[in-house]
């Protein structure tokens, strides 16, 4: 099964969201998921990032999946907004560098040395204007934000990330409307749009996309206004 999760949706229940999880809407419609591990989660996104989530509907599928997405035939490709201009972004085609939890910070996690190996590949970087890119993601590993993290660790922020953005989602150049517009954007500007992976018992090749949320849309339509390349 694939689901294309809304924003705001927290995936797993946790301290503070024991209800109205994903896992609480799976188990409803589905109750016989309630023997597998995580109701067959395969993978899962973060409560603000939309789109597309793997869920297996028996043990042996679950299993396969998550064999799959170890060995990285599951592919998974996202669309982010970043403040970042394409000369710049298009230097960092693949970033590798160890994701691990902050030591201070216990929510947060952060490039380190001793973190676990995480890779990131930009495949496509559309500039909206001089200084903000939509980005197409791919994952090779599945790290916690690990593209939000990547991307603040390059100095190119996601619009709309809190923990990882801060005031260099700003740059320079900015209409008042286009500033608004990012100050005012709830959640990280990240929607997973694209999920690939191998049917578990057919063997089928299967590929679901999902379009763009419109926050999103109507994001990019005022970044990149009255914009046009030479």
């Amino acid at each position: 099964m694939v689901i294309n999760k809304p924003v705001g949706m927290v995936v797993h229940p946790g301290a503070g969201n024991q209800n109205g999880t994903l896992v609480n809407a799976l188990l409803y419609h589905y109750p016989q998921q309630h023997h597998l591990p995580r109701a067959g989660l395969v993978h899962r996104i973060d409560k603000d990032t939309s789109g597309l989530l793997l869920i297996g509907k028996t043990k042996p599928a679950q299993m396969a999946l998550m064999e799959q997405l170890k060995d990285k035939s599951v592919y998974r490709h996202y669309k982010c907004v970043v403040a970042g201009d394409q000369a710049s972004l298009s230097r960092h085609r693949r970033i590798d560098a160890p994701i691990g939890r902050h030591r201070n910070q216990r929510t947060k996690m952060t490039v380190m040395t001793a973190g676990r190996e995480a890779v990131t590949h930009l495949l496509n970087v559309t500039p909206l204007n001089e200084n903000y890119c939509l980005l197409d993601v791919g994952l090779e590993t599945g790290r916690t934000h690990q593209i939000r993290v990547h991307l603040s660790h390059i100095t190119y922020p996601l619009v709309g990330d809190r923990v990882y953005g801060g005031r260099r989602q700003l740059r320079s150049g900015l209409t008042e409307a286009q500033r608004q517009a990012i100050n005012n954007f709830p959640r990280q500007a990240l929607h997973a749009y694209t999920l690939g992976f191998v049917h578990p018992t057919t063997g089928e090749d299967i590929e679901v996309t999902t379009p763009l949320p419109e926050d999103m849309q109507k994001l990019m339509a005022v970044l990149s206004d009255g914009y046009y390349e030479e």
